[in-house]
């Protein structure tokens, strides 16, 4: 899973210049706005990173086109479930223009991550939607801003458990055929006490139902047979696999590049095949991929 320490370093990273202190914690009196918004996985590269913009009509600030893939995937988390499409392990950021209080973003103790409990009543200041089965949505500050022109962070993210390394974030769920939205919707506030309402829709674009295939597994069975087995590799539909071979090699020869593969048979529907067109004392080397309707997942990694 993704080391959520990273996030911090990402973030800082994608803006200016980080500060030690807000320059406006004791200047800035005025009312609290949004400066900005995104979501990210917390690469240090900054590729998995979707700004958000303001849209006016809904006045909502709105995240769109996550990117999702399906899972099975070597680039998924491997805790995901098996035949899910997936946004990998987002968290929302909403950075506000001047310094917040961290009481009304995070529970008591300080660091907790749960949504804030405000009033006699106890009510979380955050409400987000789809409520994920068996996990919660917890929001974390950051106070520290990352240029001289904003402030603190809010960051919102689902999970089934926190600690303190971040490693816990969950990852968003999709679809292969619909946008899939999260709503996030509540009040908090700046050191003064002045209120930030932050309304944020994040949308999960659709995955494709076609991963990348894993578990492959060549083993000689009988004289000159070789039996391939390999694991699913489908987030759903009928899926059916291609497999290919190269040319013989000599043993102890590296695999060759892709170009001289070439395609043994198409079209199967379980998740095995024997190849008896080989040559004893040769080396040969496969690879597999999944299709699902018009979608070609990735090859597998190579085999001898």
């Amino acid at each position: 899973m993704r080391n959520w320490n990273r996030l911090i370093v990402a973030v800082l990273a994608l803006a200016l210049a980080a500060t030690a202190c807000d320059p406006y914690q004791g200047e800035n009196t005025g009312t609290p706005s949004i400066a900005a918004v995104f979501a990210t996985d917390g690469n240090p590269d900054g590729a998995s990173f979707t700004e958000g913009a303001f849209n006016s009509t809904s006045s909502r600030w709105e995240i769109l086109d996550i990117p999702s893939t399906c899972h099975p995937d070597t680039t998924a988390p491997i805790t995901a479930p098996a035949g899910s499409i997936l946004a990998d392990q987002y968290a929302i950021f909403v950075t506000a223009n001047k310094l917040l209080s961290g009481p009304s973003i995070e529970q008591a103790p300080a660091g907790s991550c749960l949504p804030a409990l405000t009033g006699a009543g106890g009510t979380e200041w955050l409400t987000a939607t789809p409520t994920p089965v068996g996990q919660s949505w917890f929001s974390c500050y950051f106070p520290s801003s990352p240029s001289p022109d904003l402030g603190g962070s809010v960051v919102m993210f689902k999970t089934d458990n926190f600690n303190d390394t971040w490693n816990a974030v969950a990852v968003l769920e999709g679809s292969a055929t619909t946008t899939t939205s999260y709503t996030m919707d509540g009040t908090v506030s700046d050191q003064q006490g002045h209120p930030l309402t932050l309304n944020v829709t994040a949308t999960v674009a659709p995955g494709t139902l076609a991963g990348q295939t894993t578990g492959l597994h060549a083993i000689e069975v009988a004289g000159n047979n070789v039996n391939l087995t390999w694991a699913n590799a489908a987030c759903g539909g009928t899926p059916t696999y291609s497999v290919q071979r190269s040319a013989a090699v000599a043993p102890g020869v590296s695999c060759p590049a892709t170009s001289t593969f070439t395609t043994l048979a198409s079209g199967l529907t379980a998740q095995s095949y024997t190849d008896a067109t080989i040559t004893t004392g040769s080396k040969y080397c496969y690879r597999v991929r999944v299709t699902v309707g018009t979608d070609n997942g990735a090859y597998s990694a190579v085999v001898s």
